[in-house]
C-alpha cells in the first residue's frame, strides 16, 4: 500500500545566486518523526475521541501536511480506510439547528467499548457479594453523621451485584459514604482495595475512607507482571471514575470480570473529563443504574451550595450570576490587571490558619501567580527569602511557611502528584514539609526528589479532589463547564473568579457581516471618539438575548433604519452589506510647514441594511429615523423634535416691553440638549396628544395658517402708536406622545439597571460549553451502529495491523529515497558552484525561485465546513431557529423525535435539485399529514377533555406558521451560506498569494527609505526609490503583492511586528514563515509608506494641473 502516488516525486533543485540547494518538504510540526504514518492518523484521533468527524481527522493531518494536493490525497486514503466506520449519519441538532456531520469511530474502539458494556451489564445483574442486613444496620447506626441519601447509597453498593455505581456531586460526601461501606464489607470478611487515576485521589481514598489504594496505572502494571490479582473475595473501589477513559476502564472491568471480584465506581461525569478517548463512566451509569448523592456539604453558605448544584447540573449561567450578584466575579481590562487584582486580594485574605489555593488553566500562569504571591508575602514580612532548592523545573527558593505542591508520586516519601504541604524547615537543597491532616513530616533532599514547586497556585486539573477554605480562580477562555465546575467547588468559605476583557473580548465580538440581532434600545448621534475635530456619527444600540448591548456605528445607519421602518423597542437585525465609495474631506498636515488643510479623498464606507424581526408594539407610536438621528444642537421643526417634555408655559420670546408672552415647550433630547419650541398652537397640540410633563413626545411644525391679529403700528412723525388688524402666517403644531414618563422609566430600568457587562456574558458563554466525552455506546441501537459493531467483531483488527506494517515499510522506503536525493542534490550543488565561478563576471545570476513569504496552502477545514461553522453563529438564524423550535414544541408530543423523523439535514445542503426536493417533501408532508412525523399534542374525540381539544387545536394552528418559518429559515440559511462562501473563498485566495523575493539592491533601497522615514524626510526617500528603474519596478511589484494579499494599510500602522496588525498578517502566511514575516516587517512598512507618499504626490499634481486648466473667471 502506498501513501502518496505510485512513486514519490523527485525533489527539484533551485538555484540561488551561484550556488544550488535542495528544496525539501516543509518542516513538519511533529517534534520527532520525520515521516508520519498517515494511514494510522485515524487511530491517533481515536486515542483522544471515541467518536469523531471528518473535521477532527483533517485537523490532525493538517499538523503535518501543508501541501494541498498531498493533503487531499491523504484525506481520501484515510476516509477510505477499512478501519474507519460510520456510526451516525448527518443530522440536525434540535436545540441549536446545527447540521451535525457524519460521525465515525474505529473498529477497535467499537469493539473495546462494546465488550466493556457487555461485561458491565453481566456484572451488574449477578453476584454473591451481599451482606447481612444486621451487619449493615449496626454499622450505619454508629454513623450518625450520614444523611439519608448517603445511607441509601451505602445500601445500594453493598448489595449482591458485582458492579455498583455512585454518582456524587462535588462536595457531596462520597468518601464519607465509602468509609461506612468499607466497614460493612470488612465486617463480612471481604477485602477492600481502591484505585484512582491520580495519586492524590488514591491517597485521599486511603486516608479518608480507610481503603488501601494505589493509582490505576500501578494496578495495571502489577496485573501485567502477574501480581496483586483480584479474587472473588475482593471489592475494588475506583474513585474519580469520571476521569477514566474507555480503554483503561475496559481493562479494569475485564480484570474484575476475570477474577470474580466486585467493582464499585464512584465519580461525577460532570467534573474533569478523561484526557483520552471515551467518557466510560457516564455510559456505564446509563447501562447499570446508580445511586446519586446530590446534597452538597462542602460550602458553608446555603447560596454557595445551591450554586454548586447549578454547576453540577450544567447550569453555569445561574451559578455565575449568583456569584456575580454578590461581588465574587471580578473583572479587569487586561489579564495582567486581573492577575494583579487576584494577588492583591489573596494577600489581603491570607491567613496561615486557613487553607487557600489559587487556580489557573495554563502552567505559565500558575508559575507567574506563584512568584507574585510569594513575593507579596515576602514584602509584607510574612515570609523570608529562604534557601535555594534545585527543582526539576529550575531553581526555587523555599522558606519556613512556604506552601508547596508535589508533582510526582514517590512511595518511599509517601507523597503523591498534586499533594499540597507547608514547609516547616528549609536549608540549601533540603526542606521539611508538613503534609496531610495528620501533619506528617516529610524531609526532601534535592538530590533524591526534585519534583516540587511553590504551591500557592496550581492548575485546575490538579485541584480535582482538593478541599480548601478559600479559592481564587483566574478565568481562562479555555474553561468549559467541567473545568468551571471543578474550579468553583473547591472551597468551603469563599471563591472569587477573576476575568479579563482581553481574554474574553474575542468571544463577545460582533460579526457585522453575519449581522447582529437584538432589541433597538437607543439610536442617535455621538462622537465615535473624543476630539475637537471629531464630528458626531450615527449609532444604534442593540441589546441581544443575553442582555449585552452592542453599539454599531455607520453613516448609512439612518437610511437603513428609515427604510426598514424600525423604531425604538423593535427587535431588528443590522448587517453590514458591503461598502460604497464616497468623497470626503480629510485634514492633511503639511510635514514641512506644519499647517493643516482639507483635501477631498475617495474612501470606502460601510453600507448597512436593517430588517425588523419583531415589532415592539404595532399600535404604539413610533419614533422616525429623522428624529432619532437628528444632529445634536440642530433641530428641524418640519421633521419634528423628539424628547422628554420637561417644561411648558408662556414667556416673552424676546425681552421687550411691547412683546406679549408666547406659549413654549421645552424638550430634552437623548443627548441631554434642551430645545425650546415656541408657538401659539403648542398648548392645544399637547392637550390633544394627552401629553404631560415627563412624557416623551414629538412636536412637529405642520405647515402654517393665516390668522388675523392686531399689531402695534407707530407713527414715525408724531411718535404715537395704535393697533391695526393684519393677516399673518402662524405655525401649526402637532404633537404625538411616544411614551409616558412611567413607560420610559420602566423601559430604561429594564434596559440599563445593573446589567452584567459584555465580559460577564462572554464568560458565561465560554464557561457553559460542554466538553463532555461520549462513547460509541451513545449510538447503540441505531442501524449504523449495529452494522459497525458486527463489522468490528467479524473482521477483528487484522486489517489494521497489515495496513500499519505496509505504511511503515513505505515510510522507510521514502526516507531511503530522500537520503539518495539529498546526496545527489549536494553533488549537483557543488557542480553548479564550480560552474558558476568559471562564468564571466558580467553574467546575471538566476532569479530566486523561492518566494519571500509563502501563502497558506492548506486549511484544517474545507470551505464548506468553515462556512457551516460561521452559519451556526449567525444571530438572525438563531432567532429563526428558536421560533421553529418553539413551534415544534407546541405541535408535537415529542418534538426532538419529530425533528429527527423530518430528516431536515438534506434540505439544508444548498439550493441544488436534491435539496429543493427535500424541502418540498417536508413542506408537503406538513401541509397534508403532519402526524407522519409524530403524535400531535392534545386529543380529539368524544372522550377528550376541553383542555386536550384546545391543545390539539393550538397544535394544528401552528403547523402552517411552522411551514412558513422553515421556508424562511432555509432561504435565509442558503443566502447567508452563499455570502460566507464568497467571502471565505476570496479570503483564502488572498491567503494563497506568495510574496515574491526582491533583490539585495531593492532591499538596500528600502532600508534607506526606512531610515529616511525615521528622520521624517520622506522626500529623499522618493529620490532613493526613483534612482534605479529596475529597483523601482521590483518595489512596485512587491507593493502590488502586499496590497493584494494583506491590504494597502496592513504594514503602515507600525514599524514593529506586534499586536493585532501582525496577528492579522501572520494568519495569511504559511505557519513556518511567521519568523520571516516578523523580520521583513520593517521593509514592508517602508514599501507601503513609500507607495502611499507617491500616490499623494500624484494626486497633488493632478489637482494642480486641473486648476491650471480652469483658472476661473477674470475681469
Amino acid at each position: 500500500m502506498q501513501i502518496h502516488g505510485e512513486n514519490p516525486p523527485a525533489l527539484p533543485v533551485a538555484r540561488k545566486g551561484k550556488g544550488g540547494r535542495l528544496l525539501r518538504r516543509p518542516q513538519r510540526a511533529h517534534p520527532t518523526a520525520t515521516v508520519v504514518d498517515f494511514l494510522t492518523a485515524v487511530l491517533t484521533v481515536s486515542r483522544e475521541r471515541s467518536v469523531f468527524d471528518e473535521r477532527d481527522i483533517a485537523k490532525h493531518l493538517h499538523r503535518y501536511v501543508d501541501d494541498a494536493g498531498e493533503f487531499q490525497n491523504l484525506m481520501a486514503q484515510i476516509m477510505a480506510s477499512p478501519e474507519l466506520v460510520m456510526i451516525e449519519a448527518e443530522g440536525v441538532d434540535f436545540a441549536t439547528g446545527e447540521v451535525l456531520p457524519n460521525r465515525y469511530s474505529t473498529r477497535e474502539m467499537i469493539r473495546v467499548e462494546s465488550e466493556m458494556a457487555s461485561q458491565a451489564e453481566v456484572l451488574s445483574s449477578r453476584g454473591r457479594f451481599g451482606v447481612a442486613a444486621s451487619v449493615r444496620n449496626e454499622v450505619l447506626a454508629a454513623q450518625s453523621r450520614l444523611s439519608d441519601e448517603q445511607r441509601i447509597a451505602v445500601e445500594r453498593i453493598t448489595g449482591n451485584e458485582r458492579l455498583a455505581m455512585v454518582v456524587g456531586h462535588a462536595g457531596a460526601g462520597k468518601t464519607t459514604m465509602m468509609n461506612a461501606a468499607r466497614e460493612i464489607w470488612e465486617a463480612e470478611g471481604f477485602k477492600v482495595v481502591g484505585g484512582a487515576l491520580a495519586g492524590k485521589a488514591a491517597e485521599g481514598l486511603e486516608k479518608e475512607a480507610g481503603i488501601e489504594s494505589r493509582t490505576l496505572a500501578s494496578w495495571q502494571l502489577q496485573w501485567q507482571r502477574d501480581r496483586l490479582h483480584l479474587d472473588d473475595t475482593t471489592i475494588f473501589v475506583m474513585d474519580e471514575a469520571g476521569m477514566v477513559a474507555s480503554r483503561q476502564m475496559a481493562e479494569v472491568v475485564s480484570e474484575v470480570a476475570r477474577s470474580g471480584a466486585k467493582l464499585v465506581l464512584v465519580g461525577d461525569a460532570g467534573q474533569l473529563q478523561p484526557i483520552e478517548a471515551g467518557g466510560a463512566f457516564a455510559s456505564l451509569s446509563n447501562i447499570t443504574g446508580y445511586a446519586e448523592l446530590e446534597t452538597i456539604y462542602r460550602q458553608f453558605e446555603p447560596w454557595m451550595r445551591e450554586a454548586s448544584m447549578s454547576l453540577a447540573r450544567g447550569d453555569v449561567e445561574t451559578a455565575l450570576t449568583a456569584y456575580n450578584d454578590r461581588g465574587h466575579v471580578i473583572e479587569a481590562a487586561t489579564k495582567d490587571e486581573a492577575i494583579a487584582a487576584l494577588v492583591k486580594d489573596w494577600v489581603a485574605d491570607y491567613d496561615q490558619n486557613r487553607s487557600s489555593l489559587i487556580l489557573a488553566y495554563m502552567r505559565r500562569d500558575v508559575r507567574a501567580l506563584n512568584e507574585l504571591a510569594r513575593s507579596a508575602l515576602i514584602e509584607r514580612g510574612q515570609l523570608s527569602e529562604g534557601h535555594e532548592f534545585r527543582t526539576a523545573d529550575g531553581a526555587r527558593n523555599f522558606a519556613a511557611g512556604d506552601q508547596v505542591v508535589f508533582l510526582k508520586n514517590e512511595g518511599s516519601l509517601g507523597v503523591m502528584n498534586g499533594m499540597i504541604g507547608r514547609v516547616v524547615d528549609a536549608g540549601k537543597g533540603r526542606i521539611v514539609v508538613e503534609v496531610g491532616e495528620g501533619k506528617r513530616m516529610v524531609e526532601i533532599d534535592q538530590r533524591f526528589y526534585a519534583n516540587v514547586d511553590h504551591g500557592y497556585a496550581t492548575t485546575v486539573h490538579k485541584s480535582q479532589g482538593v478541599t480548601v477554605d478559600r479559592v481564587k480562580v483566574l478565568a481562562a477562555s479555555m474553561f468549559d463547564r467541567h473545568l468551571s465546575y471543578v474550579a468553583l467547588t473547591r472551597h468551603r468559605e469563599s471563591v472569587e473568579l477573576y476575568a479579563s476583557a482581553d481574554e474574553f473580548k474575542r468571544y463577545s465580538r460582533v460579526d457585522h457581516m453575519a449581522g447582529i440581532t437584538g432589541k433597538m434600545v437607543e439610536a442617535g448621534m455621538a462622537k465615535f471618539r473624543e476630539g475637537e475635530d471629531v464630528a458626531p456619527s450615527p449609532y444604534v444600540d442593540l441589546q441581544d438575548r443575553n442582555g449585552s448591548t452592542h453599539r454599531l456605528w455607520g453613516v448609512s445607519l439612518p437610511k437603513a433604519v428609515e427604510q426598514s421602518g424600525a423604531s425604538i423597542g423593535d427587535v431588528v437585525t443590522l448587517r453590514k452589506d458591503g461598502t460604497e465609495q464616497v468623497i470626503v474631506k480629510v485634514p492633511v498636515i503639511d510635514e514641512a510647514t506644519g499647517k493643516k488643510h482639507f483635501e477631498e479623498r475617495a474612501v470606502e464606507r460601510n453600507v448597512w441594511t436593517a430588517a425588523i424581526v419583531q415589532e415592539n408594539d404595532p399600535v404604539a407610536q413610533r419614533i422616525g429615523a429623522a428624529a432619532m438621528f437628528a444632529k445634536p444642537g440642530r433641530i428641524d421643526h418640519a421633521t419634528g423634535v423628539t424628547g422628554e417634555l420637561v417644561e411648558a408655559g408662556e414667556a416673552k420670546f424676546r425681552d421687550r416691553e411691547d412683546v406679549e408672552p408666547t406659549p413654549y415647550a421645552d424638550l430634552k433630547a437623548a443627548d441631554g440638549t434642551v430645545h425650546r419650541l415656541w408657538g401659539v398652537k403648542i398648548p392645544k397640540a399637547l392637550e390633544e396628544a394627552g401629553a404631560s410633563i415627563g412624557d416623551t413626545v414629538t412636536l412637529r411644525r405642520d405647515g402654517t395658517e393665516d390668522v388675523k391679529t392686531l399689531v402695534p403700528v407707530a407713527n414715525e412723525a408724531t411718535g404715537t402708536t395704535w393697533l391695526e388688524e393684519r393677516t399673518v402666517e402662524r405655525n401649526v403644531w402637532t404633537a404625538v406622545r411616544i411614551e409616558t414618563a412611567e413607560q420610559r422609566t420602566a423601559r430604561q430600568d429594564s434596559t440599563s439597571k445593573e446589567q452584567p457587562s459584555q465580559v460577564f456574558h462572554a464568560l458565561v458563554t465560554r464557561l457553559s460549553r460542554s466538553g463532555a466525552k461520549g462513547t460509541t455506546l451513545d449510538y447503540a441501537g441505531s442501524k449504523l451502529y449495529d452494522q459497525a459493531l458486527a463489522y468490528a467483531n467479524n473482521r477483528g483488527l487484522y486489517g489494521i495491523r497489515v495496513a500499519t506494517a505496509l505504511a511503515k515499510n513505505h515510510a522507510r522506503w521514502i526516507e531511503d529515497q530522500r537520503a539518495r536525493l539529498a546526496a545527489a542534490g549536494a553533488k549537483l550543488a557543488s557542480f553548479i558552484e564550480r560552474f558558476g565561478r568559471n562564468q564571466s563576471a558580467r553574467s546575471i545570476p538566476a532569479a530566486q525561485t523561492q518566494p519571500w513569504l509563502r501563502g497558506v496552502a492548506t486549511w484544517a477545514q474545507s470551505i464548506g465546513q468553515a462556512v457551516e461553522a460561521k452559519v451556526q453563529g449567525d444571530a438572525t438564524l438563531t432567532v429563526h431557529w428558536t421560533d421553529i423550535n418553539d413551534r415544534m414544541k407546541l405541535i408535537y408530543e415529542k418534538p426532538e423525535e419529530a425533528m429527527k423523523a423530518m430528516n431536515l439535514a438534506p434540505a439544508l445542503n444548498g439550493n441544488d435539485a436534491a435539496a429543493k426536493a427535500e424541502q418540498s417533501r417536508i413542506h408537503d408532508q406538513l401541509a397534508n399529514n403532519p402526524e407522519a412525523y409524530g403524535a400531535l399534542r392534545g386529543k380529539t374525540g368524544l372522550l377528550a377533555s376541553g383542555a386536550a381539544k384546545a391543545e390539539r387545536q393550538r397544535a394544528v394552528g401552528n403547523v402552517a406558521p411552522l411551514r412558513k418559518s422553515m421556508q424562511d429559515y432555509i432561504r435565509l440559511r442558503a443566502e447567508i451560506a452563499d455570502l460566507r462562501t464568497v467571502e471565505l473563498s476570496r479570503e483564502r485566495d488572498r491567503q494563497r498569494i506568495d510574496i515574491p523575493a526582491i533583490s539585495s539592491s531593492a532591499e538596500r533601497v528600502l532600508e534607506r527609505v526606512r531610515d529616511a522615514i525615521d528622520r521624517n524626510d520622506i522626500h529623499s526617500a522618493m529620490g532613493f526609490a526613483l534612482a534605479d528603474k529596475m529597483v523601482k519596478a521590483e518595489i512596485d511589484d512587491l507593493n502590488k503583492s502586499l496590497d493584494k494579499k494583506f491590504g494597502n494599510r496592513a504594514f503602515r500602522g507600525g514599524a514593529e511586528p506586534k499586536g493585532k496588525s501582525f496577528d492579522a498578517a501572520a494568519a495569511k502566511v504559511a505557519p513556518g514563515d511567521h519568523a520571516k514575516l516578523a523580520s521583513a516587517w520593517p521593509i514592508f512598512n517602508a514599501a507601503q509608506k513609500l507607495a502611499a507618499h507617491e500616490k499623494d504626490l500624484q494626486q497633488q499634481q493632478a489637482r494642480t494641473q486641473t486648476q491650471s486648466r480652469n483658472p476661473g473667471i477674470t475681469r
